[in-house]
């Protein structure tokens, strides 16, 4: 029986987790904690982009990338680990 090979959002949420565990990262070393391979890495990041899930940054002449809030979000949504409540900010708590 051959193993089901995982869906293009699996490999999304793959991307989105190592990065919330590297913190900031090239792409070689996201590339070596995924095993994904570049061609579709690299088309993977500029989705994440895109959908600002991920953002990249220059740091000494590197390029970086890291989570935002969102993909932070997203990761974890899919992954079941609790989301982080915030309270809107015109919401009032009522404890009567």
């Amino acid at each position: 029986m051959s193993e089901q090979r995982p869906s293009r959002l699996e490999l999304y949420i793959e991307i989105l987790r190592a990065l919330e565990k590297l913190q900031a990262s090239n792409l070689i070393t996201i590339q070596e904690a995924t095993n994904l391979g570049q061609s579709f890495l690299c088309h993977a990041m500029n989705f994440l982009e895109e959908q600002n899930l991920i953002r990249k940054e220059s740091v000494e002449n590197q390029t970086v990338y890291m989570t935002t809030p969102r993909g932070d979000r997203i990761s974890r949504y899919f992954t079941g680990e609790p989301q982080e409540v915030e309270p809107d900010e015109g919401s009032t708590i009522n404890l009567a």
